[in-house]
């Protein structure tokens, strides 16, 4: 998964956010089931998400993208 030294990961890929999403959960401590409840979610939808179940939207969503030469990025929450 492509990285750069601003701890930004740039998706070029369905899987990287899946995979962005269990690092973030897995820091801060949390197990799918307190992931699912903090983020108003089902936890088998959480689990959907990080074993890289193809998502069509998101597929779609990073073709478009690419087409017009632009990039999805993940990275951590700036403070205000």
């Amino acid at each position: 998964m492509p990285a750069n030294p601003n701890n930004e990961t740039v998706v070029t890929g369905t899987a990287h956010i899946g995979n962005a999403i269990r690092r973030a959960r897995e820091e801060r401590g949390l197990d799918q089931a307190a992931f699912a409840d903090l983020a108003d979610v089902h936890r088998t939808y959480v689990s959907k998400f990080e074993n890289e179940t193809p998502r069509d939207t998101i597929g779609r969503l990073l073709r478009m993208l690419n087409a017009l030469d632009l990039e999805l990025v993940i990275r951590p929450k700036r403070r205000r």
